[in-house]
C-alpha cells in the first residue's frame, strides 16, 4: 500500500473516532447541581435577584458549564422556615445530585445530617468552630467549601469599629437567628463584647424570618436600649438587606453588617470579606469535583482581607463624626 493511501485511512480513521466521541458527549447526561439556599425564594436565585449567586454561576460559565447544555441546576429554599431545613435536606440529597452548594451554618449542618456520600460544597461562617470539618487543610468525608469570615478572633473587630463611630455605645443589638445565637459565634461576640465594655443583646430571630419578623425583633432591641445594629454574615441577613437598612435608619442606630451592600444601602457601615470572591471559588471547587476530586481532599478556603465601607451621608444623619483614622482606613466612603 503507498504511503499515501496509509496517510489517507489513518486520517479517515482519526475522523470517524472525533466524530464517536464528539456524539459520546452529545450524549452523556448533563451534571446535575443542586443549590440549597435558607431563605431566598427560589424564584430569586438567579443572577438577576441575587448578585453572589450570579457571581457563582457566571464562574461556572466561565469553566465551561451552561444550564443548557452540560449542566442541570435544581434550585432550592427553606424561605425562612429554619423548622424545615432538615426536611428539605434530606428531599434534596433523595434527589442524588452530583454536587450540592449549601449556603449557611444552618444549611450546611442540615445537609451534612442528610448524606455522607453527596459531595457538598459549602460555604459557612467558620466550618472547623462550626463543626462542619475537622480542619481547613483536610476538611475529609464529604464537605469542602469556603469560611464567610476569616475566623472566630475577627468578630470583636464588628463591635471595635461601632465603637469607634460612637464611644456612647453600650449595648449592641445582634441581628442574627437563634442557631446563631446558641453556637460558637455568639459565644465568641459575647466575649469580644466583654473585653470592650458592650452588651450583645437580642432577642434572636424567630421562624419563619419575614419584614415583619425584623421589625419585631429591631422594635425589641430599641425597646431593651439597644444603640446600634450588628447584622452578621447569614443568609437570612443577606436576603433582608434593604430591610435591616431601613429599620437603623428609621430607629436612627448606627448600623454595621458583614455585607458591602448594607452600607451603600443606607446603613453606617460594612465590614466584610469579598464575597463575591469566596461564590466564585466555590464554583471553582464545584468544577473539580465534578472532573474527580474528592470533596474531603480540597482544602476550604478561608479568607485574609476585609473592605471598610462608610456611608457619610448617613453618619450626617446620625449626628456622628466619624473619626478621621478610621476614615483614613476605609477602602470606599459614601458621601
Amino acid at each position: 500500500m503507498r504511503r499515501r493511501e496509509v496517510i489517507g485511512l489513518l486520517l479517515t480513521g482519526a475522523t470517524f473516532a472525533m466524530r464517536l466521541k464528539a456524539r459520546a458527549q452529545s450524549a452523556a447526561k448533563p451534571y446535575r447541581l443542586a443549590i440549597v439556599l435558607s431563605t431566598t425564594p427560589v424564584a430569586q436565585i438567579n443572577e438577576r435577584d441575587h448578585p453572589l449567586i450570579g457571581a457563582f454561576l457566571g464562574e461556572l460559565r466561565r469553566l465551561g458549564y451552561t444550564e443548557d447544555g452540560n449542566l442541570v441546576i435544581e434550585r432550592n429554599s427553606g424561605e425562612g422556615h429554619f423548622d424545615r431545613f432538615s426536611d428539605l435536606a434530606r428531599t434534596v440529597a433523595e434527589t442524588r445530585p452530583d454536587v450540592i452548594l449549601g449556603i449557611t451554618d444552618a444549611i450546611a449542618h442540615a445537609l451534612k445530617a442528610a448524606t455522607s456520600t453527596i459531595p457538598l460544597v459549602i460555604i459557612s461562617s467558620d466550618p472547623v468552630a462550626q463543626g462542619l470539618v475537622p480542619s481547613f487543610a483536610q476538611p475529609g468525608g464529604n464537605i469542602t467549601g469556603v469560611s464567610s469570615y476569616a475566623g472566630l478572633e475577627t468578630i470583636g473587630k464588628y463591635l471595635e469599629i461601632l465603637k469607634e463611630t460612637d464611644a456612647r455605645i453600650q449595648r449592641v443589638g445582634l441581628l442574627a437567628p437563634r442557631t446563631t445565637w446558641e453556637h460558637t459565634y455568639g459565644a465568641a461576640l459575647t466575649d469580644a463584647a466583654d473585653r470592650l465594655g458592650v452588651e450583645v443583646i437580642g432577642p434572636p430571630l424567630e421562624s419563619p424570618v419575614t419584614d415583619a419578623e425584623y421589625r419585631r425583633v429591631v422594635a425589641e432591641m430599641v425597646h431593651g436600649g439597644g444603640q446600634a445594629l450588628l447584622a452578621e454574615a447569614t443568609g437570612v441577613n443577606f436576603a433582608h438587606l434593604k430591610t435591616i437598612a431601613a429599620l437603623a435608619q428609621a430607629h436612627r442606630l448606627p448600623s454595621l453588617s458583614a455585607f458591602a451592600e448594607h452600607a451603600r444601602l443606607g446603613g453606617l457601615l460594612s465590614y466584610a470579606t469579598d464575597f463575591e470572591d469566596q461564590y466564585r471559588r466555590m464554583a471553582t471547587l464545584v468544577d473539580r469535583i465534578l472532573k474527580g476530586e474528592k470533596p474531603g481532599e480540597l482544602p476550604v478556603y478561608r479568607p485574609t482581607t476585609f473592605k471598610l465601607v462608610i456611608n457619610l451621608g448617613t453618619a450626617n444623619e446620625l449626628g456622628l463624626t466619624i473619626p478621621p483614622t478610621l476614615l483614613a482606613r476605609a477602602d470606599e466612603v459614601i458621601e
